[in-house]
């Protein structure tokens, strides 16, 4: 069991979870309008899904390997697949850049949530940006790489050192996590383990925000994304599609 967290917490985390199924469906629905409820339909079912798996005390099963993460890794495989697919594709061709660069922005409110979830005990010290996890500074720089792709100021250089900084963050702070199981393999001994994410609505931290923020990762590491990056600024007279204007 971990402590009981806050009512603010839980609230926040479950409303952070939802900003980003927003900005998730957006893209959706301008990249590929027909079947954006077909991917509005699968996101939800896959949040009631993996709810109700978490509350049902699977995923708190000790057993090699860690149930949690036999879900966790096949889904990262399966977002890095569509996102070089052809809802990456489109996504890429009809959505702003900076609306992609800028969904990455969710994760400095994350490590937010994430510290205060430290604060109150229920996560690990190491998995906070007060011990090892500082991908908060990839939700504070995906901001401001937004902004400088909505003004076409973005380098493709730029873009590129951003992405895989990014990347590393993400890689830095699963693997933190995965050694923090409570397993043989635990590498932090200090208390609690991290169990945390087992429990809803923590849950969609491994199973649905760090898959979105491989998706975007894999979508930038697209030539085509790279390809758009600092373009000249269109004329006044010419459509901004770039920045979601009329077309």
């Amino acid at each position: 069991m971990i402590p009981t967290p806050s009512f603010f917490l839980s609230s926040s985390f479950t409303v952070l979870v939802g900003c980003v199924l927003v900005g998730l469906v957006a893209m959706a629905r301008r990249a590929q309008p027909q079947r954006s409820w077909v991917y509005v339909a699968g996101l939800v079912a896959w949040l009631v899904a993996t709810g109700l798996v978490a509350a049902s005390g699977v995923l708190r099963a000790a057993v090699l390997p860690p149930p949690l993460l036999l879900i966790a890794f096949p889904t990262l495989f399966f977002v890095v697949i569509l996102a070089r697919g052809g809802i990456g594709s489109a996504i890429l061709e009809r959505v702003p850049l900076w609306a992609v660069v800028g969904l990455q922005g969710f994760r400095l409110p994350l490590e937010l949530l994430m510290h205060e979830a430290y604060r109150q005990g229920v996560m690990p010290i190491q998995m906070s940006y007060s011990g090892l996890n500082f991908d908060i500074l990839t939700g504070i720089s995906a901001l401001l790489i937004a902004a400088l792709a909505y003004l076409r100021r973005l380098p493709a250089w730029l873009l590129r050192v951003w992405n895989i900084m990014g990347l590393a963050l993400l890689v830095t702070i699963v693997t933190i996590a995965i050694l923090s199981f409570p397993t043989p393999f635990r590498a932090f001994p200090q208390d609690p383990p991290n169990v945390w994410i087992t429990y809803v609505p923590f849950v969609w931290l491994p199973l649905f925000l760090v898959p979105t923020a491989a998706f975007t990762h894999a979508l930038l590491l697209r030539d085509r994304a790279t390809a758009r990056a600092n373009r000249a600024p269109l004329s006044p007279a010419e459509p901004d599609a770039e920045r979601g204007g009329p077309r």
